[in-house]
C-alpha cells in the first residue's frame, strides 16, 4: 500500500516474520512496527476490533496470536506513539521522539490502497 501527504507518497509493506507476526516496513523508519501497534497508534482500541478489521473468519483471526503477543503492553494510542517515537527518532530527547512520532502518524493515517 502507499501512505500520501501534500506532494509525497511512500510505500509501506506489511511482512511476515519468522515467528508468524505481522510488521510493517515505512520508508524513513529504521525498524519495523508490529502491525497491531501500528493499529493502536491508528486508534484501534481493542483486541477484538483489530481482529474483526482483519478479518471476520475466525480461522484468520486465530493467525493473529502471534502479532498480538507482539504487542503485549501496548494498550493505547499514547502508548503506540510513544513506541512508534523511540523506532522513528532512536537515542533523542523525548520531545523530538514525541513529534517524530505524530509526523509519522500523520504519514501512515491517510493510506491509498
Amino acid at each position: 500500500m502507499f501512505s500520501a501527504t501534500v506532494g509525497f507518497r511512500a510505500r509501506i509493506a506489511c511482512k511476515l516474520k519468522p515467528n508468524n507476526a505481522i510488521s510493517v516496513t515505512v520508508p524513513g523508519v529504521p525498524a519495523d512496527i508490529p502491525f497491531m501497534i501500528l493499529l493502536r497508534a491508528l486508534g484501534m482500541k481493542s483486541d477484538k476490533e483489530i481482529a474483526e478489521l482483519v478479518s471476520i473468519n475466525p480461522e484468520i483471526q486465530g493467525q493473529l496470536e502471534e502479532s498480538f503477543e507482539e504487542a503485549l503492553g501496548v494498550n493505547a494510542v499514547e502508548d503506540a506513539i510513544i513506541y512508534i517515537g523511540n523506532r522513528v527518532a532512536r537515542g533523542q530527547i523525548e520531545e523530538y521522539r514525541q513529534r517524530r512520532a505524530e509526523i509519522f502518524w500523520t504519514e501512515i493515517s491517510c493510506p491509498i490502497w
